[in-house]
């Protein structure tokens, strides 16, 4: 922005006095996602370094936190925490390590609808793309 070179050390520096300033606001996130009624669930793959990874996105429409981990599953979300002891529904796409814990689970209609495209497209399944019209009206409808 103002042209002053900055040395990778520098850059580095900031970063980390970045991470340690937002420990606190993340923590009350988490906490707070762990006591909500209701938490979707996603993860996305990414990369750091030139290295596979997983970014975890548990959220509300208030709050969101984010973390990446080299992990996509159940070690993941266990150093996560939120679902340790969560005891809303969880909202997710299906995937297996979600299922083992002890919480309400909902599948995310995101997810139906790219299944039923998907449906539709591979097996030439008209029914899908109504089913999905249907999805799509109920949730228009709230």
């Amino acid at each position: 922005v103002f042209k002053v070179p900055l040395s990778p050390g520098t850059l580095q520096n900031i970063v980390c006095r970045g991470a340690e300033a937002v420990k606190p606001i993340q923590t009350k996130i988490k906490a707070a996602l762990a006591k909500s009624d209701v938490v979707h669930l996603d993860e996305s793959g990414c990369y750091v370094n030139g290295e596979r990874q997983w970014l975890h996105v548990p959220s509300t429409p208030e709050l969101t936190h984010y973390q990446v981990h080299k992990n996509r599953g159940r070690l993941a979300l266990n150093e996560i925490e939120i679902l340790l002891n969560f005891k809303g529904t969880a909202i997710h796409d299906n995937w297996a390590s979600y299922w083992g814990y002890d919480c309400d689970h909902g599948l995310c209609n995101v997810h139906h609808l790219r299944e039923l495209k998907a449906i539709e497209q591979n097996d030439e399944q008209m029914w899908a793309n109504r089913f999905a019209l249907f999805l799509s009206n109920i949730y228009a409808r709230f």
